[in-house]
């Protein structure tokens, strides 16, 4: 009858163990599954970013004028004799260039 009581006793004992662990246990557990799920999130951004700059570098590539719409944009450069307004707090997206 002994060698039964013997099993709980250390079943019990190594879940004991693996609880007081910092290195293993259930908190170690959830803690990489948050830092999975962040991670998992991230590539999707990563990769959402990637596609969208793939589209970018594709219009810049076939629309002569794409590049001009991204100097103008970007550098904030105007042609000759335009004159270059700037508005405080005006949002970045300019309604003329979807």
């Amino acid at each position: 009858m002994k060698p039964l009581l013997i099993i709980p006793v250390l079943l019990a004992a190594a879940l004991l163990y693996l609880s007081a662990d910092r290195g293993a246990g259930f908190s170690t557990w959830m803690r990489d599954r948050d830092a999975l799920e962040n991670s998992t999130d991230q590539i999707a951004q990563l990769e959402a970013e990637i596609d969208r700059l793939k589209a970018e570098v594709g219009r810049l590539e076939s629309d002569p004028f794409a590049i001009e719409r991204a100097i103008r944009e970007d550098l904030e450069w105007a042609r000759a004799g335009e004159t270059l307004v700037r508005i405080p707090g005006a949002s970045d997206s300019n309604p003329r260039f979807p």
